[in-house]
């Protein structure tokens, strides 16, 4: 375990493991999926562009499904800054955001009025009173913009507060660099935006979407390295020969507030009664990271196949729910920190019987509806 690999010098900057392991994850797909672009006809910039916008809303969205799951346990702290309950509104904020909206609306530019055409033999027709009139259009446009006015002056008036008390609050919500996403937020958070993007540039959504599937599961290869590295979704304890274990960090800690980075101890110490602070390290558990990410390799290498095989636009979209639900389902039998929430499984078990169920109907119905790969529409130019 290496949750910090070193420190840049000179700028006293720390490269935290997990966060390179993303970041090389990220160039490892975005190479296979240029090199793959160029033989469909897709143009290197646009996939640059569409792998930014996928990464980052990637990131978010898996964060908000972290944060969802684990609220309870790590988060709570967290909220505190949203939490207005406290009194902490700063009056210059709020007046400020207040009036933000109404600047908005009266420098918004007013759409021209266009005269309908009279119809022969009929009167011209008359605009509305709302076009018509400039003081019905502005009480109208007034009290659309007071509900956001009043929503405004809320979030800077506790914005302000926040960034003058700084030190009563804490910011671990924000660290995703330090460990705690879940994959499948990313994935479907991803794949909307994505698909936006793809739509809008004028390309067709399904022959992109099953190009970049494959590589983000590649990329998921990586990341479930840096998990390793990082110490964060470890497995279940077992005495088997193949286990491994985490340290306590640092080794001289007197008590659990000062103990950082060492996940699966921590849990082992709130959890077993028997383990005590004078450990050094953690209770054997399953290497569950390293059989994750050879499974991705797996489901890469198959995803891939497949496109290169498939005979209609979708079949990439509706294999990767059938293999990646199915493999995540089987490592979750198998994972330490994630608690049954329904059905006595995991909040990813879940997910993953839907995304299986979504991927074997949509198989279906792409195999037997689906645009035929040779028959697919060229991209539109810019």
């Amino acid at each position: 375990m290496h949750p910090r690999l070193f420190t840049i010098p000179g700028v006293n900057l720390p490269v935290n493991s997990y966060g390179l392991m993303i970041m090389l994850g990220f160039i490892a797909a975005l190479i296979v999926m240029i090199r793959r672009g160029k033989k469909i006809n897709v143009d290197k910039d646009f996939l640059v562009d569409l792998g930014l916008y996928a990464m980052i809303s990637g990131i978010i969205g898996a964060r908000i499904a972290y944060i969802i799951n684990f609220y309870h346990r790590e988060f709570q702290d967290s909220m505190r800054l949203i939490d207005i309950t406290d009194g902490g509104l700063n009056l210059l904020g709020g007046i400020v955001g207040w009036f933000l909206p109404i600047i908005y609306m009266i420098l918004k530019p007013k759409k021209a009025v266009q005269e309908q055409p009279a119809e022969p033999g009929k009167p011209p027709a008359k605009p509305k009173l709302s076009e018509a009139d400039p003081i019905f259009w502005f009480l109208k446009k007034l009290a659309i913009t007071l509900p956001f006015c009043v929503v405004f002056a809320l979030a800077f008036a506790r914005i302000v507060h926040v960034l003058l008390h700084y030190s009563y609050y804490s910011y671990r919500i924000f660290a995703f660099w330090q460990g705690g996403i879940v994959f499948y937020g990313g994935l479907i958070m991803a794949l909307i935006v994505s698909m936006f993007y793809i739509r809008k540039r004028g390309y067709p959504v399904l022959k992109v979407v099953d190009l970049v599937l494959p590589t983000v599961i590649l990329g998921l290869a990586f990341g479930r390295a840096g998990c390793l590295l990082n110490g964060c979704c470890w497995g279940q304890e077992s005495d088997s020969a193949m286990t491994i274990t985490f340290p306590k960090i640092p080794a001289d800690a007197k008590s659990k507030e000062e103990l950082s980075g060492s996940l699966p101890y921590i849990s082992h110490l709130d959890n077993h009664k028997d383990f005590s602070i004078e450990n050094k390290r953690s209770l054997p558990v399953i290497p569950i990271q390293v059989y994750a990410s050879l499974a991705a390799i797996l489901n890469f290498f198959i995803l891939s196949y497949i496109w290169m095989k498939k005979k209609r636009h979708g079949e990439v979209l509706a294999a990767t729910g059938i293999f990646y639900g199915a493999t995540r389902f089987i490592e979750e039998m198998f994972r330490g920190d994630n608690a049954k929430v329904l059905a006595g499984m995991t909040f990813s078990q879940n997910i993953s019987i839907a995304i299986f169920a979504l991927g074997l109907l949509g198989l279906f119905y792409f195999r037997n509806y689906g645009q035929p790969v040779e028959e697919a529409a060229k991209p539109t130019a810019e």
